[in-house]
């Protein structure tokens, strides 16, 4: 039954060559593989969104992702120098988009967190007088976060990029 079927004759053929040749053909075959895998999770981990705030002398502020893939599950946060917030909800930002941000009630920190699509990494962009500093992994307590106003709230408005 098997002596009919393709890979039977491929098997007989293989195991006619020589020991030497089996042995580089197996090694071959076992290191692209493993170098495909690496290069699948170096591709994986390194496409990630990079959220930053741009503000030109229009006095608006806007979102730029300029990483590579899509921010999930955004919240921006913009707080005053007496701890008020103002919390929104904003929808996903693809590759290379930019979100321009209503104007600011507080302006004094403009945080945004963000996630990749897994959702399984978190990041944080924050602002503070007009400088930014982003973290990595886990970050802050996003249950607290879910004070932040619904999907579709006002504050944010779509522009591609141009």
């Amino acid at each position: 039954m098997l002596l009919g079927h393709p890979l039977w004759f491929i098997f007989l053929k293989f195991t006619a060559l020589p020991g030497p040749v089996q042995g580089g053909i197996i090694s071959a075959l076992i290191s692209t593989s493993i170098a495909i895998v690496v290069f699948l999770l170096g591709y994986i981990h390194s496409s990630r969104p990079v959220l930053v705030f741009v503000r030109r002398p229009d006095s608006l502020w806007r979102l730029y992702n300029i990483g590579r893939g899509a921010a999930f599950d955004i919240r921006f946060e913009d707080k005053g120098a007496d701890d008020k917030a103002k919390h929104i909800r904003i929808y996903p930002i693809a590759e290379k988009e930019r979100i321009d941000l209503s104007p600011l009630d507080y302006g004094y920190e403009l945080t945004v967190y963000y996630s990749t699509r897994s959702g399984r990494r978190r990041y944080q962009t924050t602002c503070r007088n007009w400088g930014s500093e982003r973290e990595f992994g886990e970050v802050g307590n996003w249950r607290r976060l879910e004070r932040f106003a619904l999907p579709g709230s006002p504050g944010a408005s779509i522009h591609s990029p141009g």
